[in-house]
């Protein structure tokens, strides 16, 4: 699953003040003092740093991988300082430059579509090899001197935030540097030692909330001259669990980053008041369990800051009967609804027994805010739509039990869309009268695709476990009250040796927003008995101008076990994944396995795995690293339920997978010695960076 990189642009409050693009919540500036404005001619029409943006919702990121060390200024450019604001040639930009730069991904800072796009052979003058892109509310974006455009990024290509658009250069210049000028409304806007802003300002002063356009998260420095790097330190817990026979939450941190970091974490009742707050030292790359001496209510929630890049899962667990789910911590980047849930019900009748839903809803804002949900009721099932709206507290948390709303019909099932500004949203699903529980992610509507790919897919097959199932529920995103027709979601599998490949698809229509599930353990119109025992991989595919979701579970029926991830989008161009919890065999049971998806269709993967150990939590645990190869449209599993996988028996850390083509993954954790007692089954959506 692709979660976004978030970057930002910040003020220099020295003698040159920088104004910069940005994305988030809180914004710290490098220097506590008010910034002083400069006596310096500006433009005509121009504004000074500081002026609010109110009518921009345009979200901003930085324009390189998360973790890498830039610098503004240090030569690179004819023009020399590096902060261009004047009207000379144009030059309303800034120059980027760090060590080695030459070929460094340069990344779009906001979704658009491509408007000029000059590949190599480069021009020898002027911008060079360079690409623009428009975004919304009249912004426009240019990254020149490119060593060259990335294949696929043509006149009028629609990009996404964050998506590769070319490489760092020296084209039509001197030296290797990113040249990335902004404009709004074909006026150029001055985004460095001007103090200025044609049209409109991005960064308030000092002291002053982020206008709307700001979504960036947690501190950032940057500052002329040195070091300043992308940040992604802000991660929301909607989900956090101890009380009404849950008995502990385990809140893994990783650290995605070559430099330590020091984890704050504060923890908030359901009202959003304060409940404890603690910190954490963690290693370069390692990963920590926070430990916080307090206790808070259901439901309850809270959010880490970091000044590092981090991954986070949030497991929540009870003894009697024992029930276990995983979710990722939401990055800040991604609460901007609205958010989709594929799969939710009431007193539905399944083989675990009767299930039911809880959405959880973190207000991620400090002022209350409106939620609404809209229940959509699957295609066939003969129930309607409802929405319920709901008031949440500045930072307060929504546990909404279908169960108990007593408007929501018994056996109503479907999928549903959560719209509120800066919120994160999980999803529980659950049967009280069995032992099954699976949280998950919601999905942001931007997390939408034509074809997905499910890395393990089983028809009522035989294990230790038990007789297991992948059933997958795909929601129509498509917008526009746009109908996928009967036949369109195609549902297709490479069999594992001894088996056959197949094909299905949905035999009804699905509205916009609803969604369909293709149910192994139970259909035997699609999945007939001479289908059990199948596995394999399989790739969900509908027209390019459809656009779905997919949430994929593992379930074992017979134990009441389950589990869920979110598929690997097969557009996803992230190179990078990062695992928090990694068990080989411990005491306790306790073990873990990792799929990695080649999502590339005709090329080999070669991956490298990067185990970081912890020793102060299991002994003899010590860096590893492995390479490994993965076939084109395939996947490979890295087991460490299976005695001294890569890795001797009691080894715990985290993993970081990097590869030279786009991969995607999730993360399983179970408990080999329980596997008939309980739901110990959890599973997790790897967290990807480009």
């Amino acid at each position: 699953m692709s979660i976004l990189s978030v970057r930002a642009l910040v003020i220099k409050t020295l003698a040159m003040l920088i104004v910069a693009l940005s994305a988030g919540i809180s914004v710290f500036l490098a220097a506590p003092s008010t910034p002083a404005m400069a006596q310096q001619a500006c433009p005509t029409g121009v504004t000074y740093a500081g002026d609010e943006a109110p009518n921009s919702t345009l979200k901003l990121q930085m324009p390189f991988v998360s973790g890498e060390y830039w610098t503004v200024g240090g030569g690179g450019s004819f023009y020399g300082n590096n902060f261009h604001c004047n009207s000379y040639n144009d030059h309303y930009a800034t120059d980027w430059n760090r060590p080695n730069d030459a070929g460094a991904a340069v990344l779009a800072v906001a979704d658009g579509q491509v408007s000029a796009s000059v590949g190599a052979p480069c021009p020898t003058g002027g911008y060079g090899c360079r690409v623009t892109i428009e975004h919304a509310d009249g912004y426009k974006t240019t990254y020149a001197h490119l060593q060259d455009v990335k294949p696929g990024i043509v006149d009028g290509s629609k990009v996404k935030t964050g998506m590769q658009v070319g490489f760092v250069g020296s084209s039509g210049t001197t030296a290797d540097h990113l040249h990335l000028a902004f404009r709004r409304n074909n006026s150029s806007t001055c985004n460095t030692s001007g103090y200025c802003a044609a049209g409109e300002t991005l960064m308030p002063p000092h002291g002053h909330k982020p206008s709307p356009m700001m979504t960036a998260l947690g501190p950032v420095n940057l500052e002329d001259g040195t070091n300043y790097q992308s940040i992604n330190g802000r991660v929301y817990l909607p989900n956090l669990r101890t009380a009404s026979g849950w008995q502990s939450v385990t809140v893994t941190v990783k650290n995605n980053s070559d430099q330590a970091t020091t984890v704050n974490y504060y923890y908030r009742d359901s009202g959003g008041t304060n409940a404890c707050n603690g910190s954490q030292a963690v290693q370069a790359y390692g990963s920590v369990s926070l430990n916080p001496s307090c206790a808070w209510f259901i439901p309850a929630a809270g959010y880490i800051d970091a000044d590092r890049d981090v991954s986070v899962t949030v497991a929540n667990r009870r003894t009697s009967p024992v029930v276990e789910g995983t979710h990722t911590g939401v990055s800040a980047a991604v609460v901007w609804g609205p958010f989709n849930l594929p799969l939710v019900a009431k007193r539905l009748t399944t083989a675990s027994g009767l299930a039911d839903s809880d959405i959880f809803v973190q207000n991620a804002a400090d002022t209350a805010t409106t939620v609404q949900v809209q229940l959509v009721a699957a295609p066939g099932s003969g129930y309607t739509n409802i929405t319920r709206s709901f008031t949440l507290n500045a930072y307060g948390t929504l546990r909404y039990s279908l169960k108990v709303d007593g408007s929501v019909p018994t056996g109503w099932v479907g999928s549903a869309v959560v719209s509120a500004p800066a919120s994160a949203v999980v999803s529980d699903f659950f049967a009280w009268d069995g032992q099954t529980d699976f949280a998950y992610n919601a999905y942001p509507s931007d997390n939408k695709a034509s074809s997905w790919y499910i890395p393990l897919f089983m028809v009522r097959r035989t294990g230790a476990t038990g007789d297991a199932s992948t059933p997958i529920s795909v929601q129509n995103l498509t917008g526009n009250n746009t109908t996928i027709s009967t036949g369109q979601m195609v549902l297709s599998c490479k069999a594992a040796p001894g088996w056959t490949d197949f094909a299905v698809s949905n035999p009804s229509p699905v509205s916009d927003n609803a969604s369909y599930s293709f149910n192994p353990a139970t259909d035997l119109t699609l999945f007939p008995p001479s289908m059990t025992g199948w596995w394999g991989s399989c790739k969900l595919t509908v027209p390019n101008d459809k656009k779905v979701l997919v949430l994929a579970q593992i379930r074992y029926p017979a134990n009441k076990n389950a589990s869920a991830y979110e598929a690997s989008r097969a557009e996803n161009s992230d190179r990078q994944l990062f695992f928090p919890v990694i068990k080989q065999r411990l005491g306790d049971g306790s073990a873990t396995a990792v799929t990695i998806q080649n999502l590339n269709s005709s090329a080999v993967v070669s991956a490298t795995f990067y185990y970081k150990g912890e020793p102060a939590l299991c002994a003899g645990s010590g860096d590893v690293t492995v390479s490994d190869s993965i076939p084109p449209d395939s996947n490979l599993v890295h087991n460490h339920r299976l005695p001294n996988w890569f890795l001797p028996d009691g080894w715990c850390g985290s993993l970081r997978v990097v590869s030279n083509q786009p991969i995607d993954g999730f993360g399983q954790i179970t408990n080999i010695n329980t596997y008939a007692s309980g739901d110990t089954i959890q599973a997790y959506s790897a967290l990807s960076r480009p």
